[in-house]
């Protein structure tokens, strides 16, 4: 496949999002197993058997193309998944996007944090969605207390595909807006979508926006149809 895809994401940034659906190769050696700095590829391709199409997200190492000098270099930020566990990175100027492995009941939180007493304008965690007693309070507990133990106060968001979209209330996912700025983001309908991603976009200047994208299967038409939502910065 062209690189031009790698370019049209880069520079559509939610309008992409917003019309075509992204995933990652299903052979997970395919992307690196350690959080930090990647050369990312786009690959358009077929969903299964379907006359749906997708775009694939790979390491730019693992392309079956050979290297292009004219190909797109665009280097993302990835944040692998760990088994009952919580892995984060802080972003900075040093890459066009953020990446993070597919949500399936963990929980991504973004936001201000601290270490020690440092400041963090912007750090993203993926804590893990199978710890013990993971679909009950003492999961949800568990999550809070991971996030808070990586630095997140109220000034930062989340996003579970167990929440409520886009809502300021309440939900088993995520705090009220009375109680700070903290907001659960997600579906309580989960069933209907196929996958969640989060995805961030560098504007160039360190400044970051971060989107979760559910991705629902439309059977009748045969089509993938996401749905956007702003997680960073507050809207």
């Amino acid at each position: 496949m062209s690189d031009g895809q790698t370019k049209r994401l880069r520079d559509g940034k939610r309008l992409f999002l917003e019309t075509h659906a992204i995933t990652y190769a299903n052979d997970s050696s395919k992307m690196p197993q350690q959080a930090g700095l990647c050369r990312i590829d786009v690959v358009y391709k077929k969903y299964g058997a379907t006359n749906a199409f997708v775009h694939e997200i790979t390491a730019y190492a693992s392309r079956t193309k050979a290297a292009s000098s004219s190909a797109t270099k665009l280097y993302a930020y990835w944040l692998p998944w760990e088994s009952k566990k919580t892995v984060h990175v802080d972003l900075d100027n040093n890459a066009s996007m953020f990446l993070t492995s597919e949500v399936n009941g963990c929980t991504v939180r973004v936001g201000e944090a601290t270490t020690g007493d440092t400041v963090v304008p912007l750090r993203i965690a993926h804590i893990a969605g199978d710890s013990i007693g993971s679909a009950t309070s003492a999961g949800s507990k568990w999550r809070n207390q991971q996030g808070e133990a990586v630095g997140f106060g109220k000034n930062s968001r989340r996003f579970s595909s167990g929440g409520e979209m886009g809502a300021d209330v309440a939900s088993p996912t995520g705090f009220a807006k009375a109680s700070g700025t903290l907001v659960g983001y997600g579906d309580t309908d989960d069933a209907k979508y196929s996958w969640h991603n989060v995805i961030g976009f560098n504007d160039g200047n360190g400044r970051w926006e971060i989107y979760a994208q559910s991705v629902r299967f439309d059977e009748g038409n045969e089509i993938l149809v996401p749905t956007v939502q702003q997680l960073w910065p507050p809207v």
